[in-house]
């Protein structure tokens, strides 16, 4: 009788279980890919231009200080945060924090990012860009590596982040 109880109540915990997690929203569940993106905040590394018919360069020691160790962190509610590091641009304004809103797309080959301010997005620098599409080139536990091209321009814009 024991043994049969201990079942029945098995049986149904597991029933419980499965109705649960069956009411999950597939949408709310990172792939693979976004666990690697979400699981650590980034600092850029590098960032390498290219402009039409030129060769590609790399930016990244004439960026400020201040820039270069800003903090990207993707969230697991798609948001995207990006703060202040350390090194301060202006040490007489408050410290900068700006949400922007993410989403993997085309099979996550690319990430496509929001922003619903009237900052615009500083990591391109423009205030006029607030939706794109930048393609994922590497993700990696220890790599981040993006690629966008501005269709107004045709200048092609790498960034290679690594964990902050």
């Amino acid at each position: 009788m024991k043994n049969y109880l201990t079942l029945k109540i098995g049986t149904f915990a597991v029933f419980i279980g499965l109705f649960f997690s069956c009411n999950k929203n597939e949408d709310d569940l990172p792939t693979l890919l976004a666990a690697d993106l979400i699981s650590k905040k980034w600092k850029i590394a590098d960032e390498l231009i290219t402009y039409p018919g030129q060769l590609e360069i790399s930016i990244y020691d004439s960026l400020d200080a201040c820039g270069k160790d800003d903090i990207y962190e993707f969230k697991l509610d798609r948001t995207l945060l990006i703060t202040e590091g350390l090194v301060k641009c202006d040490t007489s304004l408050p410290d900068f924090s700006i949400n922007l809103q993410w989403q993997l797309s085309n099979n996550d080959t690319q990430i496509d990012i929001t922003d619903t301010s009237t900052l615009g997005i500083p990591i391109l620098g423009t205030a006029e860009m607030h939706n794109f599409k930048m393609d994922i080139l590497e993700l990696t536990a220890m790599s981040l590596k993006v690629k966008y091209v501005d269709s107004l321009t045709g200048i092609t814009d790498k960034l290679y982040f690594t964990p902050y």
